[in-house]
C-alpha cells in the first residue's frame, strides 16, 4: 500500500480521514506521475482560495470533499435595438380618454338645452337658426347629427340596410273558423222553452206540473222507470226535454232528461229529422250560418277570448246521446249529422279540448258503422260534396280529414275519399272505394301541377297541408287494377313507388335552404322528407334490394331454388348414410 505525503493530505485527513489506494505498487514507487493524494489536496485548496463565502459560513462539501459546481445559464443575446416597454394602460391614454368623455358629455348637454329651448320658443326654430342650427320637420333639431360621429352613422346605416335586405318571414297568424257564437262571461242564458203543460195527461200532472216536483221526479228516476214500464209521454214533452237538455246547466238533471229519451226509441225515430238536429246544435250555441251545410266557410284571424265560458259538457252529453240512438235514425239523418260534425271539426276548439275530441271521434265511428252498405256511397258523396263546395283553404281541409279517425274500416274509407276529393278538387272520388279509382300514376301527375310548386307560396303552411293530404290519399298505393301476386306486376309497382317518392322529393328543389326565421318553410321541408321516406318504407311490397359487390358475385337470379335443392339432396344423402351405418 502506498501512502502520500503527510503535509499534502492534511486537509483531506481532517475532512474524510485517512484514505488508502489498494492494489497499488510498493512504497518506493519510481513512477514519474504525481501522487493522487497531492492532486486532490491541491484541487481542494485552490477551490477554497477562489471562493470565500460572504457570510463567513463554510459551504458544505460533498462526501468526496469536492465543492458542488454551480450551473451556469446560457447567456441571452439581446437585440441592439432598444425596445420600448408596452403597457395595457398608461396615464397618458387614461387622461386622453377622460378628456374625450367630458367633451362628449358637455356637447350632449348643450344639445339637450338647445332642444328644450326650441320646444319652449313659439317661433319656428328661431333660436336654433340664431346659433347656426336648423330644425327638422318633426321638431327634432338637426344639431343632433353633430353629436354622432361618422363611424357611428355608417354603422347604423349598415345595420338598417342588413335588416332590410335579410330575408324574413312575415308571421301570418293561422286562419280559424268558429262554429259556435261568441260566449261572454256576462252573457245572459237563452230563454227556456215553456213547459207544455196543456199536453200533459192527468196521470202526469201530479208529478210534472210544479217545477220543483218536476225536477224531483226526473232526478229520482221516477219518470224514467215509468216510461220503461210502458207509460208513454206526449211528443211535445219529449221535444221539450230534448231542448232543455241543451240548455240545462245541471249535469245530473241533463243526464236524467237524456235517460228518459233513451227509453222512448219508437217516438224518437218518428220525431227526429234534419230540422230538429239543426235546432239542437243552435241550442248548443251554433249559429244559423254555421249549421247550414251549403254556407261557405270563410276563415278569419284568431279572436282572443272568443270562448270565455265553456258549454262543452252539454255538447258532450248530446254527442253521446246521438251515438246511443244512431241505430234508430234514418240514413239521411245520419249523413246530415256527420256533415254538421265535420263542419264543427273545422273549429279548433274540438281538437284543443281532449274530452270533446274523443267524444267527436266516437260518434263519427258510430255513424259510419250504422250506415247501411247500400247507402254508404251516397253517405260519402253527401259529405264530400258539402265540404268540397264550401271549404277551400288547404290547411282547414286537412284539419277536417285529420279529425276523422281510422279506428274502423268505414271511417278510414271516408277519410281517404274525402282526402282524394280535397286533393283533386273533384267529387268523383267519393263515388267508389279508392282502390277502384286510384293508382300511383295519378298522384305523380298531380305533383306536376302548379299548386304543388313551392315557388308560388308565401305561406308554406298550405304547401305542407297539400303534402299531408297527398299522403293520406295515397295510403298504401295499391289498386285492384294491379295484381301484386304476379312477379312482373310487383316489380312494376315497386318501380312506380320509387318514382312517386322521387317526385315528392323534387318539391324540395323549390323550397331551397330554409333561412333562420322561416318556420313554415322548415316545417314544409321536414314534412316532404317524411312523406317521401314513408312512401319508400311502407308502400313497397319488399325492401329495396341492396347491391353487394362481393357477396352475390357470380350468382344467378334463380340460384336460391338450386341451393335449396342441393341442400335437400345433401340432407337425404346424409340420412341414407346414417341408416346404412346402423345396419338398417
Amino acid at each position: 500500500m502506498v501512502r502520500g505525503d503527510a503535509a499534502g493530505l492534511t486537509g483531506i485527513g481532517e475532512l474524510s480521514g485517512e484514505r488508502e489506494i489498494q492494489n497499488s505498487d510498493e512504497e518506493a514507487s519510481d513512477s514519474s506521475l504525481e501522487d493522487l493524494g497531492a492532486l486532490l489536496a491541491s484541487r481542494v485548496s485552490e477551490i477554497r482560495a477562489r471562493k470565500v463565502p460572504a457570510t463567513g459560513l463554510v459551504t458544505p462539501l460533498h462526501s468526496s470533499g469536492v465543492m458542488p459546481r454551480r450551473r451556469q445559464r446560457p447567456a441571452r443575446y439581446r437585440s441592439p435595438t432598444q425596445q420600448t416597454p408596452t403597457y395595457k394602460y398608461d396615464l397618458h391614454s387614461l387622461a386622453k380618454a377622460a378628456r374625450r368623455e367630458d367633451a362628449t358629455e358637455a356637447s350632449a348637454q348643450r344639445i339637450q338645452e338647445l332642444w328644450a329651448l326650441e320646444k319652449d320658443t313659439p317661433e319656428d326654430g328661431s333660436m336654433a337658426e340664431a346659433m347656426g342650427f336648423s330644425s327638422t320637420a318633426i321638431g327634432e333639431p338637426a344639431a343632433w347629427q353633430s353629436v354622432i360621429s361618422k363611424q357611428e352613422t355608417s354603422r347604423h346605416l349598415g345595420r338598417r340596410l342588413q335588416q332590410a335586405v335579410e330575408p324574413t318571414e312575415f308571421e301570418t297568424p293561422p286562419q280559424r273558423w268558429y262554429f259556435f257564437a261568441p260566449q261572454k262571461p256576462d252573457q245572459e242564458a237563452p230563454q227556456a222553452t215553456p213547459f207544455p203543460l196543456s199536453s200533459l195527461p192527468a196521470k202526469w200532472r201530479v208529478h210534472l206540473e210544479e217545477p220543483g216536483a218536476r225536477d224531483e221526479a226526473f232526478l229520482s228516476g221516477y219518470v224514467e222507470d215509468m216510461v220503461a214500464m210502458g207509460e208513454t209521454l206526449p211528443n211535445q214533452l219529449l221535444l221539450w226535454i230534448l231542448n232543455e237538455s241543451c240548455r240545462q246547466k245541471s249535469d245530473f238533471l241533463r243526464s236524467a232528461y237524456l235517460n228518459v229519451l233513451r227509453q222512448s226509441p219508437c217516438q224518437l225515430q218518428l220525431l227526429i229529422d234534419t230540422e230538429l238536429i239543426r235546432q239542437i246544435f243552435v241550442n248548443l250555441g251554433a249559429t244559423e250560418q254555421t249549421t247550414d251545410i251549403t254556407h261557405n266557410i270563410e276563415s278569419v284571424k284568431k279572436i282572443p277570448d272568443y270562448y270565455s265560458r265553456s258549454a262543452w259538457p252539454a255538447l258532450r252529453a248530446i254527442l253521446h246521446f246521438f251515438a246511443d240512438i244512431a241505430h234508430l235514425l234514418q240514413q239521411e239523418i245520419l249523413a246530415y249529422i256527420a256533415c254538421l260534425l265535420l263542419r264543427m271539426s273545422i273549429d279548433s276548439i274540438v281538437i284543443e279540448t281532449v274530452d270533446l275530441y274523443v267524444s267527436f271521434q266516437q260518434i263519427v265511428c258510430k255513424l259510419c258503422c250504422c250506415t247501411s252498405c247500400d247507402y254508404w256511397d251516397a253517405f260519402c258523396i253527401m259529405i264530400c260534396t258539402s265540404l268540397l263546395s264550401t271549404l277551400e283553404l288547404p290547411s282547414l281541409r286537412l284539419q277536417v280529414v285529420e279529425s276523422i279517425p281510422s279506428m274502423v274500416p268505414r271511417s278510414h274509407d271516408l277519410r281517404r275519399r274525402l282526402a282524394l276529393c280535397f286533393l283533386f278538387n273533384d267529387c268523383i272520388y267519393a263515388k267508389s272505394h279508392p282502390y277502384q279509382l286510384t293508382n300511383l300514376s295519378i298522384f305523380i301527375e298531380r305533383l306536376e301541377e302548379y299548386d304543388f310548386q313551392s315557388r308560388c307560396y308565401q305561406d308554406y303552411r298550405q304547401l305542407k297541408a297539400l303534402v299531408m293530404l297527398l299522403d293520406i290519399a295515397a295510403d298504401d298505393g295499391q289498386s285492384i287494377q294491379r295484381r301484386i301476386a304476379d312477379p312482373a306486376v310487383e316489380t312494376s309497382f315497386n318501380d312506380d313507388v320509387e318514382q312517386f317518392s322521387a317526385s315528392v322529393r323534387r318539391l324540395l328543389g323549390g323550397i331551397g335552404a330554409p333561412q333562420t326565421g322561416y318556420i313554415s318553410k322548415i316545417e314544409a321541408k321536414e314534412m316532404i322528407e317524411m312523406v317521401s321516406q314513408r312512401i319508400i318504407h311502407t308502400m313497397r311490397t319488399k325492401p329495396k334490394p341492396v347491391h353487394e359487390w362481393f357477396v352475390d358475385s357470380g350468382k344467378s337470379p334463380d340460384g336460391l331454388p338450386v341451393e335449396r335443392q342441393r341442400m335437400a339432396d345433401f340432407v337425404a344423402k346424409m340420412k341414407g348414410v346414417g341408416t346404412e351405418d346402423r345396419g338398417l
